[in-house]
């Protein structure tokens, strides 16, 4: 995908992000952007990616902690710790839907991802599905849905996830979520959750990392992400 395009297409949208003007009518709060996805996908990378992009042209981001870096005292064995990321993220997702000093958003994993861990813990037997439904359909609710703007799941085959988690961690250790085992289980869990919620009318977008340059992911996230404000502002 051509760079410069993409680059072109950001300026165009950047001169409709006036606060007094078109913003304040079509784009009222901040775009919030949602990455949600099984281990070693690539998520951080595609926003390490992603957020540069934006800011060096103008655009002002922000780009939260992620709910993993802050919430370090509950131990992640447990689907309490997924509960506990959970209230940090639908905060920011409040919160930042009320900034009028933002235009983009970027969330390393959200209010979908939710999605993913309830159901990941009933497999486990950790929870019994009446629970996890009611956690579910707390998170998923549409007022708070509502106010994130597009949702990238972010998956790769598992033998590639655990591959890269070997190369980026020189143990021959696994966390309760990076053994082999683990990994299959939410490459699995990721890909059906996205179809759930892609068959509902949710702006959610599939992308699969594996054997695909960083490069190309990353321009791929950038075009779905402009495309969506190009909708907004009506530049199609």
């Amino acid at each position: 995908m051509d760079a410069a395009n993409l680059k072109d297409r950001a300026k165009r949208i950047l001169e409709y992000l006036d606060p007094e003007g078109v913003k304040s009518r079509a784009l009222p709060r901040p775009v919030i952007i949602e990455f949600t996805g099984s281990p070693d996908a690539g998520k951080t990378t595609i926003i390490d990616a992603l957020d540069p992009f934006f800011r060096r042209l103008g655009f002002r981001v922000m780009r939260p902690q992620e709910g993993a870096e802050v919430i370090r005292h509950v131990p992640r064995s447990d689907y309490e710790y997924n509960i506990r990321t959970g209230v940090y993220q639908l905060g920011l997702v409040i919160d930042g839907s009320y900034d009028r000093f933002t235009d983009l958003f970027i969330l390393d994993r959200g209010l979908y991802d939710l999605s993913c861990w309830m159901e990941y813990w009933a497999r486990k037997g950790q929870i019994d599905r009446d629970k996890a439904n009611f956690y579910r359909k707390f998170f998923g609710d549409p007022k708070w849905l509502s106010k994130i703007d597009i949702c990238f799941f972010v998956v790769c085959e598992p033998e590639e996830a655990i591959k890269r988690n070997q190369l980026a961690i020189p143990l021959d250790e696994f966390g309760e979520t990076t053994n082999p085992e683990s990994v299959k289980a939410l490459v699995d869990i990721t890909r059906k959750t996205y179809a759930y919620w892609h068959a509902r009318g949710a702006p959610v977008v599939m992308v699969d990392t594996t054997n695909v340059a960083p490069k190309e992911v990353a321009a791929e996230i950038i075009d779905k992400t402009l495309e969506m404000l190009e909708i907004r502002f009506d530049l199609k």
